[in-house]
């Protein structure tokens, strides 16, 4: 017999195991999607699961994902992005045209999404996944970049020198913008948002400076803040904004210090609404959500009031914010656990324990959770569908 009379025979085999493995993988996969729903209804007894696979088509690992006001837009190991839809996980776009993964974390302005890879931005339509533009940056961000429809908003170190610490691009066509020189380096992330119709940028400085910029004097030599206020302690996480969400007061921007502070300041005048008095040292922003404000410190994790900063509650654990609903908040510890907590007195309603394989992304819009496996199993929980 020839040696090449047993191929047909050999690709049949060959099949049959890659069938097999596929096999494996979708009993695997279909398991651990069963797994993970249990757990979030355990969670939340009256939700509802909404589950979407990445890998259909192609294995996915992944690396990392943000969640913004429109969309989840996930990170592969190999720097490749799906943008999906966050109310019902719909596949948007895919881009693939990055080398490898992002050196910071994406981020979304009003008409375009910001991926910076090899000190390149990479500026993708936000509704198609289209490049519009890739350019150098002319400067070494110390944190993400912030987007408006035209212009890039950049934070770097300070010098010795005295260098710009804050400076834009020109989106259209990679210019540099103007630049401001502040006493210490900036490295948050600047806020780009409206107040009041008009297009505002916030950043902090780890000085303890905050400032406010109107984003219109990007086109000016020498721009000046709409206004700045001291904080007394150094910012190393980016400002949140927080809107009002009962309409009866203003809208305010949230600052925290490494000295224990928390700062609620008025998005249009800067003016110091309150200051929440920690005394320990604050790691991370602030989550403002509903009537409540939660941050974490060296004790623990703490709850103070919107209106006024008065403390409501705290908890012993180390953990990060993960959505509000209704009376009821969560919060994910390092170990993997979810806890569901009364908002009004702090007391843990419910536990579940999640692999260190499922990550849950922030969420301050609305209280459905999201929550992704590295596998590229995706989960979003609501009450009813949205």
């Amino acid at each position: 017999m020839h040696p090449l009379s047993r191929f047909p025979k050999l690709c049949i085999v060959a099949v049959a195991l890659a069938s097999l493995t596929f096999g494996c993988q979708t009993v695997e996969r279909t398991t651990v999607e069963a797994s993970v729903t249990a757990q979030l209804l355990e969670l939340v007894p009256d939700g509802r699961v909404y589950p979407n696979d990445l890998a259909t088509d192609r294995e996915v690992g992944v690396a990392d994902a943000w969640l913004f006001d429109r969309e989840l837009i996930i990170e592969d190991t190999y720097g490749r992005m799906t943008s999906l839809d966050r109310g019902d996980l719909g596949a948007r776009w895919y881009f693939a045209g990055l080398p490898e993964r992002v050196d910071m974390a994406a981020t979304a302005g009003p008409v375009s999404v910001g991926f910076v890879c090899r000190g390149v931005l990479y500026e993708v339509n936000r509704d198609f996944g289209i490049l519009h533009h890739s350019m150098r940056l002319p400067f070494i961000p110390s944190a993400p970049l912030s987007l408006s429809d035209s212009t890039a908003y950049g934070a770097c170190l300070a010098t010795a020198g005295g260098n710009q610490t804050l400076l834009t691009i020109n989106l259209a066509n990679g210019l540099s913008g103007w630049g401001v020189s502040t006493r210490g380096s900036v490295v948050s992330a600047p806020v780009f948002t409206v107040a009041e119709s008009r297009n505002m940028v916030y950043f902090a400085t780890e000085t303890g400076r905050v400032y406010g910029f109107p984003a219109e004097s990007a086109a000016s030599p020498a721009p000046e803040p709409a206004w700045s206020t001291g904080v007394h302690g150094r910012v190393t996480s980016s400002p949140v904004v927080s809107r009002d969400p009962t309409g009866e007061t203003r809208d305010l921007l949230f600052v925290t210090t490494e000295n224990g502070e928390v700062w609620a300041l008025d998005l249009v005048t800067g003016q110091t609404r309150w200051v929440a008095y920690s005394g320990r040292t604050i790691s991370g922003a602030a989550w403002p959500a509903g009537d409540q404000v939660y941050f974490q410190n060296t004790d623990g994790f703490q709850a103070v009031a919107r209106a006024d900063g008065q403390k409501v509650w705290s908890l012993p654990v180390q953990g990060t914010f993960v959505a509000r609903r209704g009376d009821t908040m969560f919060l994910r510890t390092a170990d993997g656990v979810v806890h569901a907590i009364a908002t009004a007195t702090g007391e843990v309603r419910r536990s579940v324990n999640f692999s260190k394989s499922v990550r849950f992304l922030p969420n301050l819009k609305d209280g459905v959770l999201f929550a992704v496996t590295d596998k590229g199993l995706v989960f979003a929980l609501g009450i009813k569908p949205f």
